[in-house]
């Protein structure tokens, strides 16, 4: 396990953190008063003034209240973000929008068909006025100066940087500041200063990137980090303005720095959260089918259900449906999966996801989706994260995600927000309440009695549903 690639698993494990806060805690992030300061109606540009005398805002609270102020009519509410989709209630009106790269957008507002853009209170640049181009006399030819001195470019970006910000994809698009970071990996069992993550730069060319106890020692040269471990290669590249440092890793993960005169920390001398010696390496936890207990945990046949916690657009009708499923997982002892799932009447999709055993994950470790394909759509690098050990009930694989087409037109805009609970064939959910078990658990997996068949295949195989065969995932028929 590389440390580069463990790097974005602090990203991805933070993320599935923030999930599991829940609206409140994780959205904390984002209270405060939003006001809208630009529009677009009928694809121009407004003065949102124009409409709103008095402007629009809405005052974020915590525990997801708000307050919408609309051209001086306030209403009080309540208010959503999940993955993004922000939605509002707030007197007689609903909003749906999006936020991201700190800019809430809301769609359709008061259904007139105008789309506004809020910015958090202190935040919004205007644009310069336009400005008219003067013809400037030809510039008298400078003489060639000699390349400005090496050592001078060195000595104004050398030094110590503490990290302020981080987000990107890995985030959800999402921005987080440096506390709320760091009180996640408190979450983890890492104090501030364990968590430390900061960027020394050196006058000889060196750089160091601390994160989260993990030390990744690399060289600098103008724009360009390259860390090195092994024959592993890590690329970021940064520019310096005044005292921040902004660092972007390949694949748009951004971490801003702020230039610190404190006196740097002794660089980690042990393991970090996330190095080597936390992954599959010990010999003698192999089990006789090649691979660590943890890998072993999720190898065989699922059996559950998915269901549609909330829809909009064509997926409407989804809303609140609930339907038995089945999956196959096939793992290799590197720790990367395949899963198979599918329902009585269709292919859900086919994932391939990484396992991982870290600190916080327990005992099963944790995956994340690496590539695959969701209701014949791509899905996103780590839209799965699972952590086994955080299901309410025992033995439980639990997915909580999102899927939307046409997200970029907010008219075309279609999306479901879905759950799958899948536990190993032969589990008795008898500590699961009766409305929270598949649909078919009772008629068909009690009834028929999973235990007269060799496995799950077989059962689908030898018996019917409602007097119909089932289908099975092509993968694995």
């Amino acid at each position: 396990m590389k440390k580069t690639f463990a790097l974005s698993l602090v990203l991805i494990l933070l993320v599935a953190m923030l999930a599991a806060c829940g609206g409140s805690k994780a959205n904390d992030q984002y209270v405060g008063l939003w006001i809208a300061e630009t529009g677009v109606m009928w694809n121009e540009d407004i003065d949102v003034r124009e409409f709103f005398n008095d402007g629009f805002t809405f005052d974020l609270q915590s525990g997801g209240k708000c307050t919408a102020n609309m051209d001086g009519d306030v209403a009080n509410g309540k208010w959503t973000l999940k993955d993004g989709v922000f939605t509002a209630k707030a007197g007689d009106f609903s909003f749906e929008g999006r936020m991201q790269d700190n800019i809430l957008t809301v769609y359709d507002v008061m259904g007139m068909a105008l789309t506004l853009r809020l910015y958090r209170q202190g935040t919004y640049t205007p644009p310069p006025p336009p400005v008219v181009a003067v013809p400037e006399p030809e510039p008298e030819q400078e003489p060639e100066t000699e390349p400005e001195d090496k050592f001078e470019k060195i000595v104004s970006k050398e030094g110590y940087y503490v990290l302020d910000t981080l987000g990107g994809p890995d985030f959800g698009g999402q921005t987080v500041n440096a506390d709320f970071y760091y009180e996640m990996l408190a979450q983890m069992g890492m104090d501030r200063e364990e968590a430390l993550t900061y960027v020394l730069i050196h006058e000889d060319g060196s750089v160091q990137l601390v994160a989260a106890g993990m030390l990744m020692e690399g060289a600098w040269s103008d724009g360009v980090f390259t860390f090195r471990d092994g024959d592993d290669t890590s690329i970021f590249n940064y520019t310096i303005e005044g005292d921040k440092l902004t660092a972007t890793q390949e694949g748009g993960n951004v971490m801003t720095f702020l230039r610190s005169d404190e006196t740097p920390p002794p660089l980690p001398a042990g393991l970090g959260l996330f190095d080597d010696e936390y992954f599959f390496e010990e010999e003698d936890e192999v089990t006789e089918m090649g691979m660590n207990d943890s890998l072993a945990w999720w190898e065989g046949e699922w059996y559950g259900y998915w269901t549609v916690k909330s829809a909009r657009g064509d997926y409407e009708e989804l809303a609140d449906g609930i339907w038995d499923c089945y999956a196959v997982i096939s793992v290799e002892p590197d720790g990367m999966g395949t899963v198979a799932i599918w329902d009585d009447d269709m292919e859900i999709g086919t994932v391939e996801i990484n396992i991982s055993v870290m600190p916080g994950s327990g005992s099963a470790g944790a995956a994340f989706s690496e590539d695959g394909y969701v209701f014949n759509e791509p899905i996103g690098y780590a839209a799965w994260f699972i952590i086994p050990d955080n299901a309410e009930y025992r033995d439980s694989i639990v997915i909580d995600a999102t899927f939307e087409v046409n997200a970029e037109d907010y008219y075309e805009w279609s999306a479901i927000e879905y759950r799958i609970v899948l536990r190993p064939w032969g589990t008795i959910w008898d500590d699961v309440p009766a409305g929270e078990r598949p649909p078919g658990y009772e008629g068909w997996y009690i009834d028929n009695d999973y235990s007269n068949y060799a496995g799950m295949l077989d059962a689908l195989r030898e018996t019917t549903i409602n007097g119909e065969q089932v289908f099975i995932h092509p993968a694995v028929s």
